[in-house]
């Protein structure tokens, strides 16, 4: 009996020893992640700006969102105005803004477009419940550009759009997921073996522009430029 009574008192020590042990790591009080992580981080320099895309999920399963970030670093000594969309609303990135990703097929280098939903019945009661819900979460007011000072850098946010929120609400579904430092870009259909993503600033200048500016003498064209990382592999999981 006393040797049962040892025994059982040895295996409660371990098994407390190894709670403890998981209690202490930190990983193991974070949620788990919405997409397989193999995080991937490239930078690019053109003149005082400096463009980076963090990329969570290089790894993908078929309907996976993109989970990423994207940063502008003024790495001049003057302050640099910035009015991009993606740093309100990170969803917006594959559009046309000067500050956004391309997507690509690996082997053919062929362009990839989101997914448009189909499946959204724009009803009369779907536009009420939009409406109400905005009402009843008013937005923050915007500020009309993100003001960048000497050395310091500007993230996409991590929170998604009121819209997207709205949405989400209106047709039943689960509030959207954060994780952040990361923004989820959503509406892929990954069916190839391997893709590419890079992100882009393009705001630079018609040279002829640029030239009469120049001779007004006006300050602050350094920072009109367009710059580009390298594209990031992309593999879809099997």
């Amino acid at each position: 009996m006393e040797r049962r009574k040892s025994r059982i008192a040895a295996f409660a020590l371990v098994a407390l020893t190894a709670l403890s042990v998981q209690a202490a790591d930190t990983r193991a009080l974070k949620p788990a992640p919405p997409v397989p992580l193999n995080p991937k981080t490239v930078t690019a320099t053109k003149g005082p700006v400096k463009l980076s895309l963090e990329v969570a999920n290089t790894k993908v399963r078929q309907d996976d969102s993109l989970w990423l970030r994207v940063g502008l670093t003024n790495l001049g000594d003057e302050p640099w105005k910035v009015s991009s969309e993606p740093l309100w609303d990170a969803a917006t990135l594959p559009g046309l803004d000067p500050l956004r990703i391309e997507v690509r097929v690996a082997k053919s280098g062929e362009a990839v477009a989101r997914w448009k939903r189909s499946d959204i019945q724009w009803m009369e009661s779907l536009e009420r419940c939009l409406e109400k819900f905005k009402t009843e979460h008013p937005e923050p007011k915007r500020q009309e550009f993100h003001l960048i000072a000497p050395k310091r850098t500007v993230w996409t946010p991590a929170k998604r759009s009121q819209s997207a929120t709205a949405l989400s609400a209106c047709e039943g579904e689960s509030p959207p997921v954060e994780f952040s430092p990361y923004s989820e870009v959503p509406g892929w259909y990954w069916i190839r073996d391997e893709y590419e993503v890079r992100a882009v600033y393009d705001n630079h200048l018609d040279p002829k522009y640029e030239k009469y500016l120049t001779e007004a003498g006006r300050k602050g064209l350094k920072y009109k430029v367009r710059v580009e990382t390298d594209w990031v592999r992309l593999r879809r999981l099997p």
